[in-house]
C-alpha cells in the first residue's frame, strides 16, 4: 500500500543440512513440487515482483535446480535475486542461459563484520565506483531502518540514491547482469 516493492524471500535448501524453515524448496524435488511450493510461496506475499533465496547455498549451486526455478519466475515475469550465499552458486549463468531477469548481492547489511554502519558505507562505495550495488538487510528490528534513514545524506555526497530492484533491470533492458 506504501508504494514499496515486494519481494519473496523464497526459503531453499543450504549445506550443511540447516532448516531453513517450512515450505522450503530443495534440490531432490521434482520440478511439480518446486512449482507447487513457489505457488503457494508466491500466494503468501500478494504483488511480489522478484524472489530472493534465504539460505539455498546447496539450491543456488545445482544447475538442475536453478533450470526450474528460473524458469518458473520467468514464465511468471518475475527476477530473481541471489543472495550469494555460496561462491559456487550457478545463479547467474542460469538466468542468463533462461533470459530470466536477475541481480545479486554485492553486500549484507546485517550486524556482522563490524556493523551495519560499516557494511552500508562498503555498499555506497561499491555504488559510487560500479554504477549500482545490491545491499540486502534483515530488518528484525528498526535498528537498520533508523541507519538508513540517517544515511541517506552521506548516499547523496556519494552520488547514491536507493533503488527499487525493478529500476536496476529496467536500466540494463531487462537483462541479466551481476
Amino acid at each position: 500500500e506504501s508504494g514499496k516493492e515486494l519481494l519473496l524471500h523464497l526459503p531453499m535448501e543450504p549445506e550443511g543440512g540447516e532448516d531453513p524453515g517450512p515450505g522450503a524448496l530443495r534440490t531432490g524435488q521434482s520440478a511439480a513440487e518446486i512449482e507447487r511450493l513457489l505457488d503457494a510461496a508466491l500466494a503468501s506475499v500478494p504483488g511480489a515482483v522478484g524472489v530472493n533465496n534465504h539460505m539455498g547455498s546447496k539450491a543456488t549451486a545445482d544447475h538442475a535446480f536453478m533450470d526450474v526455478l528460473l524458469d518458473a519466475l520467468g514464465r511468471r515475469g518475475l527476477f530473481f535475486v541471489d543472495s550469494r550465499t555460496t561462491s559456487l552458486t550457478v545463479a547467474a549463468s542460469e538466468a542468463e542461459r533462461l533470459g530470466v531477469p536477475y541481480l545479486a548481492r554485492k553486500v549484507f547489511l546485517d550486524a556482522v563484520d563490524g556493523g551495519i554502519e560499516r557494511s552500508l558505507d562498503a555498499a555506497v562505495a561499491a555504488a559510487a565506483r560500479g554504477g549500482s550495488a545490491v545491499a540486502i538487510g534483515h530488518v528484525q528490528s528498526g535498528e537498520l531502518a533508523a541507519i538508513l534513514r540517517r544515511a541517506a545524506d552521506g548516499m547523496e555526497r556519494a552520488g547514491v540514491r536507493p533503488a527499487a530492484l525493478s529500476t536496476l533491470i529496467a536500466g540494463r533492458g531487462g537483462r541479466t547482469a551481476e
